[in-house]
């Protein structure tokens, strides 16, 4: 019997891949203003291994719900058997909260030495805030042979690093952003380094955000990869997919993650503003609520509806300055196509 059901997964895989070979030509395509495109970008789009570029194989990635289970059986079996080191760099913030910088270790070691030539890629990631998730180390090992020298920026809170005042990190944190680039720009970049970010999901969010508000970007380019530009309009669909399953699943992440952050902190916040973020946290664990009640109320926001449109690019684009490049997949279950503003892009 398992013979068969063998035989039958290896034809189902086989058919699959050739079906995909033959039907499966959704390429990538470039929305940019042609007027001030530069010689670079104009080359770059021209590569052929650039403009025919299409997943592949299709089979792993055909539905957005498969392809969540698969990512994550995926990310446990590389954090199991093919886990990243980290040199772990802690930042005191103005306001006494910290972040840190993560450097993955290579074969120089960790933090690099100030005279290091190499160019700095530095990560910002997605909601969950960790530095070994697999959209972000899949990419360590190419940015490692061209030469450059990777590290992850960590949030309040993250990964393990100690919450130190009451306030968590969210989509329009890209204040403790710029303090972060800025510390790495002066201490580690000389005058011919190069320092790019690349932010995903939430993350390129607060990158979206630190390079529209930021009067001064230490960076010399950007790019953005999965992220919901307007979360006023991606949130609310992506909270219902799924009959609502990836709204508590996030939810339930984040929920635990303030609960333990924010005993931490519990003596220095006013008694009744912890009492209230306690009974949040237990009537709830839903994203939607807990951007409701939590983020949008520490984050200084009136409701999750203020959050969102504070974080939309919808009108701001024009005011980047520096070089960004954005990927997304137009069918990405974690934001709806609609809220990519093409024509200001364009």
């Amino acid at each position: 019997m398992i013979n068969y059901l063998l035989a039958l997964l290896l034809s189902w895989l086989i058919v699959h891949s050739i079906l995909d070979r033959l039907f499966k030509k959704n390429r990538i395509e470039f929305i940019f203003d042609r007027k001030v495109l530069d010689q670079k970008l104009q080359k770059f789009t021209q590569l052929e291994c650039v403009k025919n570029l299409s997943y592949s194989p299709y089979f792993l990635a055909f539905n957005e719900h498969y392809q969540c289970i698969v990512y994550l059986f995926y990310e446990c079996f590389m954090k199991i058997f093919w886990p990243v080191s980290f040199d772990r760099e802690k930042i005191l913030l103005e306001d006494g909260g910290q972040i840190a910088i993560d450097w993955c270790k290579d074969q120089w070691g960790g933090r690099p030495e100030k005279n290091d030539p190499r160019p700095i890629l530095i990560c910002v990631v997605g909601l969950g805030g960790g530095n070994n998730n697999c959209y972000t180390t899949s990419l360590f090992k190419p940015a490692q042979r061209l030469r450059f020298k990777v590290c992850v920026l960590i949030f309040r809170g993250a990964a393990g690093l100690e919450l130190l005042t009451p306030r968590l990190y969210n989509a329009y944190s890209w204040e403790d952003l710029q303090q972060g680039f800025d510390y790495v720009k002066r201490n580690y970049v000389g005058e011919r380094k190069k320092l790019i970010a690349y932010g995903v999901s939430l993350g390129g969010v607060v990158l979206q955000n630190y390079l529209i508000e930021a009067k001064s970007v230490s960076l010399d380019a950007a790019i953005m990869y999965g992220t919901p530009m307007q979360p006023d309009l991606s949130v609310g669909p992506f909270c219902q997919r799924g009959y609502g399953v990836y709204n508590y699943v996030f939810g339930y992440f984040l929920n635990r993650l303030a609960q333990s952050s924010l005993a931490l902190v519990r003596s220095k916040m006013d008694p009744q503003e912890f009492a209230y973020y306690s009974r949040a946290l237990k009537e709830n664990c839903s994203l939607s609520h807990f951007d409701q009640h939590v983020t949008a109320r520490m984050g200084g926001f009136k409701d999750r509806a203020e959050y969102y449109r504070a974080c939309s690019a919808t009108g701001r684009l024009h005011r980047i300055r520096t070089p960004t490049f954005m990927l997304k997949a137009k069918d990405d279950f974690t934001f709806d196509a609609r809220s990519v503003p093409i024509d200001e892009i364009k």
